[in-house]
């Protein structure tokens, strides 16, 4: 065993990965116990003798079967539970009375050990707060609009002094 695990070593070297990603062929292990390079490694895996082993992926159906089991109570027990009991029922609280003022809105879910820590100081957390819109931007748009009429404003004075007759004389005018 000691010997195929040198091999294994040397394995997830070349492959780059760590050693439990490594398969050697259990129905080869005199040929894959006889390899002592990087070499000799190689060709083993370029026959398929040794295999690096896919990414595993977390189960989103396991997932759910979970989450399941949790609305139903299962797994919720003290041998599950982080915190007092008091730290896990003040977010509750806080959290249905922000739903019923509307504050936060009637989807928002927050688990109580995620929001323990800002839930028991004074101040509500920052993502909960209601949103305002961006002071800086109506400020922009509404001098954009007033500088717009300002120029059209000219532009309209401008091209009444243009059309105005050339016989008129202007009242400071002496003849």
């Amino acid at each position: 065993m000691s010997v195929l695990r040198l091999r294994k070593r040397l394995a997830s070297r070349v492959l780059r990965c760590g050693t439990k990603k490594v398969w050697l062929d259990p129905s080869e292990t005199h040929e894959t116990a006889n390899a002592g390079s990087h070499q000799q490694i190689r060709k083993l895996i370029r026959d398929g003798l040794i295999i690096q082993k896919p990414v595993t992926v977390c189960s989103g159906v396991r997932c759910r079967k979970n989450t399941l089991a949790r609305q139903k109570g299962r797994h919720t027990h003290t041998g599950k539970r982080k915190g007092t009991a008091s730290a896990r029922i003040i977010p509750c609280r806080l959290l249905r009375r922000y739903r019923e003022s509307k504050e936060i809105a009637r989807h928002t879910c927050l688990t109580a050990r995620l929001a323990r820590s800002s839930w028991l100081t004074p101040r509500r957390p920052a993502d909960l707060r209601p949103r305002k819109p961006a002071k800086g931007r109506e400020d922009w748009l509404q001098a954009k609009e007033e500088e717009i009429a300002k120029t059209l404003s000219k532009e309209e004075e401008e091209e009444t002094e243009k059309e105005a007759p050339l016989c008129r004389l202007s009242k400071n005018a002496k003849w």
